[in-house]
């Protein structure tokens, strides 16, 4: 992480630009690829609470008529915050590189709540969940609560 932080000023100072998603995947092994998705999953808790204070206390733009349940969609895809909100987009754009293509997003259709699951890329079994609550830790999103199992 120090790299990437000495790389950014470095850049500054000569007036270019650096692609820091590019270094980030070389630099993804073991602790700090796992520190890169709870940084960015934390960002899409963050977020998500101010999505759900501006879009009526839900976190979807729009009524669901059933729950959302699957892949993460892409920014656009969709009313949900996961599509509609760009920094969260971007994060778990962020999370997919780092850790897997197979993250899962969760919302009931009440769009009260939420949970993203990332699967890891070297154990498929092993995964990383957040949530609307506040809960992350190394677990999968819980068939019956719609949140991160504790």
């Amino acid at each position: 992480m120090n790299i990437l932080i000495i790389v950014s000023l470095l850049t500054v100072l000569v007036g270019g630009t650096v692609n820091l998603l590019s270094i980030e995947e070389d630099l993804c092994r073991g602790r700090s690829c796992l520190a890169g998705i709870q940084a960015n999953l934390k960002t899409v808790q963050v977020q998500g609470e101010l999505f759900y204070d501006s879009n009526g206390y839900r976190y979807s733009a729009t009524n669901l008529t059933s729950p959302f349940s699957g892949k993460c969609p892409e920014f656009g895809d969709g009313d949900t915050m996961f599509a509609k909100d760009r920094t969260i987009a971007n994060a778990i754009e962020t999370v997919k590189k780092m850790g897997s293509e197979n993250v899962n997003c969760y919302m009931p259709a009440d769009a009260q709540s939420w949970a993203i699951d990332v699967r890891f890329k070297n154990d498929y079994y092993d995964s990383w969940c957040a949530d609307s609550m506040g809960n992350a830790g190394k677990t999968t999103i819980n068939p019956i609560t719609g949140l991160c199992s504790k």
